[in-house]
């Protein structure tokens, strides 16, 4: 039982944590601006190399990073470098007594969600734990520290106390009405929290697993974690290193670890709080807390947190051998294995049989690259779609299938394993960077074919909500190293600011897109990407996008919202029929929102 001198403690602690960090960031060694578009039809490879790294592939990085500084919210620091950005929503949580400024809005609006944030925060620090010798090859591991700060920094808000963790800033059925600059954004704005005595036990685990991650790459410790059984270790970031900063991250990870575990009833937090539920809905808990035991037991270099994420691990006669979940913010299934292989290569005192996690993973890749994985097909140019979850945002699940499979490669049992493996990293990647029939990379800014009409009210310039697409008729500002929702599964991409399933942004899309970049940065990639050699102009689609926000028709007389809800409530009987496929539900209520609010 707590006693009242430690919950005082407690308490202390989360004062302590809150004080702001920014004075302990790096100094970049240059200041990098997105150059223009025009450079991505400019080829590196063969000259102009700095550190043995392509220009574009630090550009690429460079881009990504910056991209999270357009999404910054509350008071923006002196050294902002987004000159069309301005400091907003500094009043969050003052509803509650609480600050919840600052922060990142989620993707195309104006939200702060709490749960898919965190899988951002846990894939972009796994990323540089595996591939972080790229940072400082590139120069950009100033900006990777004030990427993962900001959020951090804010995510400690978000754990107020040790008893709350605060999900959701703004509700979607408000903040999805509003289309317009950050200067105006509607307020005072709702806050959502789940607690000990009404938990989210996803939502808590989610942010353990953030925060030992990130604690386990501020602390600097060597080796971190390798991406082959032999190889030069190409991970961690050394220039970010700072002992206090991790320490810090580490209590909140123990207390959100300590609400995960022993919170009851354990369920997921969209049952606590409906309202944040809504855009991000969970499927379940378990996962995060496998995720987050690992996370916690390799940050802490305690195997008894490993036995604890265990009993949460896949397991029985079916284990991953009837896995067909894509990866996301909301399952975590296809990485655990991945992950404890990292561990048991690293630390074999904390995971002493590796052979098992070979043989789940593999059991998930095999399946996959062989074509015979359920609800799971390819589309005519390569893109891997998941059924439910690619209709959503297309580009999402086949690019963190490609992380985890590039993390996993050289640990193959086999080297025609390690062969495929590697082409299904690289495929979808080369797809996100050119390699499609659209003829250009799906991230804004990167390439004159990049797609020029993102969905976000941001960016847009624009104030009409029932005519976004010409409102104005050309996006006022750049969003450079947005990666966007992707094309549907004939290869066809619109490119329209209302399709949102096409062109939307968010905070995960990109996390991938780094992933990617530091890789091949980290295993010297000189190759230009596929847009260099990209001519001619982009292939837009013409004619009706045939997604959730353009559903077909109008027959038997019903208004768009009457056809969107039927559309809904058929899809997810489908999909709860089929199991095993999660269905991403950020934008279909945003639609249904704004339809119905307009009357149509």
């Amino acid at each position: 039982m707590r006693t009242a001198v430690a919950q005082s403690l407690a308490a202390l602690v989360a004062l302590v944590d809150l004080v702001p960090t920014t004075h302990a960031q790096i100094t970049p060694q240059q200041i990098y601006q997105p150059p223009p578009a025009s450079s991505g039809a400019v080829s590196q490879q063969q000259s102009n190399l700095t550190n043995g790294v392509n220009p574009q592939y630090t550009d690429l990085l460079g881009n990504a990073l910056w991209f999270y500084e357009a999404q910054r919210s509350g008071a923006l620091p002196s050294n902002n470098r987004v000159s069309w950005r301005n400091s907003s929503c500094e009043n969050d949580g003052s509803l509650n007594n609480t600050d919840l400024s600052g922060g990142y809005y989620d993707a195309g609006d104006y939200i702060k969600a709490t749960y898919p944030f965190c899988w951002t925060m846990t894939s972009i620090a796994w990323s540089a734990l595996s591939f972080g010798s790229a940072y400082s090859r590139s120069s950009q591991d100033a900006y990777l520290d004030s990427t993962l700060r900001w959020g951090l920094d804010w995510l400690s808000k978000a754990h107020s106390d040790q008893d709350t963790l605060w999900v959701l800033v703004g509700n979607p059925a408000v903040d999805d009405q509003y289309w317009g600059g950050d200067l105006d954004i509607p307020g005072p704005r709702s806050s959502y929290s789940v607690t000990r005595q009404n938990p989210g036990t996803d939502a808590f685990a989610s942010c353990a697993a953030a925060f030992a991650a990130s604690a386990y790459l501020y602390s600097g410790e060597s080796g971190l974690l390798p991406t082959s059984p032999n190889g030069a270790n190409l991970g961690g970031v050394p220039s970010i290193r700072n002992r206090t900063y991790s320490e810090a991250l580490l209590r909140h990870a123990d207390g959100l670890w300590d609400l995960a575990i022993n919170s009851s009833p354990r369920q997921v937090y969209s049952v606590a709080q409906p309202v944040a539920g809504q855009s991000y809905p969970s499927s379940d808990y378990e996962d995060d807390l496998a995720f987050a035991g690992l996370w916690m037991a390799l940050a802490k270099g305690d195997a008894s947190y490993v036995n604890e994420a265990l009993t949460f691990y896949p397991n029985g006669t079916n284990g991953f051998a009837s896995t067909n979940a894509a990866l996301n913010w909301d399952r975590k299934v296809a990485a655990l294995p991945v992950l404890a292989v990292q561990m048991a290569q690293r630390n074999t005192s904390l995971i002493p049989n590796m052979t098992r996690f070979q043989t789940d993973a593999e059991l998930y890749f095999d399946r996959l690259t062989d074509g015979k994985m359920q609800y799971v097909s390819q589309t005519k140019g390569g893109l891997y779609w998941w059924s439910g979850d690619s209709d959503a945002a297309s580009l999402n699940p086949a690019l963190n299938a490609a992380f985890i499979a590039d993390l996993y490669s050289n640990f193959a049992t086999t080297s025609a394993k390690t062969s495929a493996y590697r082409s299904l990293a690289d495929s979808q990647v080369d797809y996100l960077l050119g390699d499609n029939s659209y003829n250009g990379p799906y991230i804004v800014g990167q390439h004159p074919n990049s797609p020029q009409n993102p969905h976000s009210a941001m960016a847009s310039g624009g104030t009409d909500i029932t005519n976004i697409n010409n409102s104005p008729p050309k996006e006022l500002h750049v969003l450079y190293g947005a990666v966007v929702g992707g094309p549907d599964k004939q290869d066809r991409f619109f490119d329209l600011r209302d399709d949102y399933p096409e062109t939307e942004i968010a905070l995960d899309y990109n996390a991938p897109l780094i992933a990617a970049a530091v890789s091949r940065i980290a295993r010297n990639v000189t190759k230009d990407p596929p847009y260099t050699t990209s001519s001619g102009s982009a292939n837009v689609a013409s004619g009706r996008p045939t997604d959730a926000a353009y559903p077909a028709g109008k027959s038997g007389g019903l208004s768009k919202g009457a056809q969107i809800a039927i559309a809904v409530v058929v899809v997810v009987v489908v999909l709860a029929a089929v199991g095993g496929v999660s269905w991403w539900q950020r934008e279909r209520l945003k639609w249904w929102y704004r339809q119905k609010k307009m009357g149509l």
